[in-house]
């Protein structure tokens, strides 16, 4: 049957999936020590975006290579983020503990704002490390940069992430499921809105450079 023959679109857009279930298994299993996740996000990022652009036709080797390349640099984002997302928890607790008035609505709402981005940066940050050698004022004033500009494509990267999490913890039937899916997914959807993103920030360059030649 043609469908089943290598070449054929289906059986290109399955291997293409199963590459990506591997990635997400991958950020999985190197995210296990926590402290490890900047570093295995940017390398599944980094294979990702490869696959986007169809230059990967292998996952474990680039894989490992960015996680190595980043390690630095991811564990030291992972730590930054992790006390960012400590104080804003602990802001989301106290608040909540509040009697609701229109002042602590305001709060609440400021409060939101500053978690909804800082989650769209810290998925900008990844692949930042993995695709550019940037310093760590740089990662982070691209990141905005990018949180910003894609805001309405970023925000389904975020459902996915708040969709994955959510059942992750009440539908505990279909975690295996889920574990394979989601991870999957994310990586999936960020590879190519990045690819493209900074796809267009090149071509952008490069005409300025042209123009002021």
């Amino acid at each position: 049957m043609n469908f089943l023959n290598p070449d054929s679109k289906f059986m290109t857009v399955t291997n293409t999936m199963l590459d990506y279930v591997k990635l997400g298994l991958l950020f999985m299993l190197f995210s296990i020590p926590v402290i490890t996740t900047g570093a295995a996000f940017s390398a599944a990022m980094y294979v990702g975006m490869k696959i986007a652009r169809d230059e990967a036709p292998v996952i474990w080797k680039p894989f490992w290579k960015g996680f190595k390349a980043n390690f630095k640099q991811g564990t030291l984002l992972t730590v930054i983020f992790l006390i960012l997302g400590g104080l804003l928890s602990f802001d989301w607790y106290y608040v909540m503990q509040m009697e609701t008035t229109a002042l602590l609505r305001v709060v609440r709402a400021v409060i939101f704002i500053l978690t909804l981005f800082l989650v769209m940066i810290a998925l900008y940050c990844g692949p930042l490390i993995a695709r550019y050698e940037l310093k760590m004022r740089q990662v982070f004033r691209n990141a905005v940069i990018y949180a910003i500009l894609n805001f309405p494509k970023n925000l389904v990267a975020v459902l996915i992430l708040v969709a994955g999490v959510v059942m992750y913890t009440y539908v505990s039937a279909l975690v295996p499921i889920i574990v394979c899916a989601f991870p999957a997914l994310e990586i999936y959807y960020l590879s190519r809105l990045c690819a493209k993103s900074f796809e267009r920030t090149a071509k952008r360059q490069a005409e300025q450079l042209n123009s002021a030649a």
